[in-house]
């Protein structure tokens, strides 16, 4: 898996920060619980489950020749907790949103689908997002990408 930093909003056609309205926090936090009341509605029934996704640190489809199936993104605690995790921390603890989707790529090394840290320190625990309602998917693969091949060698088989 190639080690790379995670871009931090970047801009550009193959990136995926354009599909939101910017990169402020605190601007995507408010257009996530605005999105989620709309959809959710804010009565004791859900009027549609709604899926927050990419849970976490997921910025693009193609960069520099590394695409979203094998990116490991390099991220530290500070810019995860400040940057990547916050629109999740709306879902989850402040809108209580149904679903979440994990993300294709890995995070320091651990797939996000995976990570212990991610969906059961952080989300459950932390965020307290537990309710039996409550339901984490995974993108389409991802799964597939925390199962590893066995090494590869030259030896013909026998």
């Amino acid at each position: 898996m190639p080690q790379q930093s995670a871009p931090l909003a970047e801009t550009g056609a193959k990136l995926r920060p354009i599909q939101t309205p910017g990169e402020d926090t605190l601007r995507i936090k408010g257009y996530v619980k605005a999105l989620l009341k709309g959809l959710e509605g804010d009565g004791p029934v859900r009027k549609v489950i709604a899926t927050c996704k990419h849970y976490a640190a997921y910025d693009l489809e193609r960069w520099q020749g590394v695409v979203r199936y094998g990116f490991n993104a390099i991220v530290t605690t500070q810019d995860l907790s400040e940057y990547y995790l916050p629109p999740f921390q709306q879902c989850a603890r402040d809108s209580n949103v149904g679903s979440i989707m994990c993300s294709y790529n890995a995070i320091n090394g651990t797939p996000a689908c995976s990570s212990p840290y991610l969906m059961e320190d952080i989300l459950r625990k932390h965020w307290g997002w537990t309710e039996h309602s409550q339901y984490i998917t995974s993108d389409c693969n991802a799964i597939w990408g925390t199962i590893r091949p066995p090494p590869c060698t030259n030896s013909p088989r026998r």
